[in-house]
């Protein structure tokens, strides 16, 4: 909520681009470096899950490596 809230501040505080072959047309909908604002900490987020997410594999896989050996033994 906070990363929107920045985005529409600063979105609302620049000045629309100026393209003179379009007439009607939402300024909100165009790129912007202040699209960043939100897009940034969700890639961030993205990132971070994926590598739990991986870790998480990892384990699970050297876990079930290690009981199916140990059922070999007995």
């Amino acid at each position: 909520m906070v990363f929107v809230s920045l985005w529409a501040v600063a979105r609302c505080l620049s000045p629309p681009p100026t393209l003179g072959w379009q007439v009607d047309y939402c300024s909100w909908m165009l790129a912007h470096w202040s699209d960043w604002l939100f897009q940034a900490p969700a890639l961030v987020v993205l990132g971070i899950n994926s590598v739990f997410l991986i870790v998480i594999m990892w384990v699970s896989t050297l876990y079930h490596l290690a009981t199916e050996k140990n059922s070999y033994k007995s």
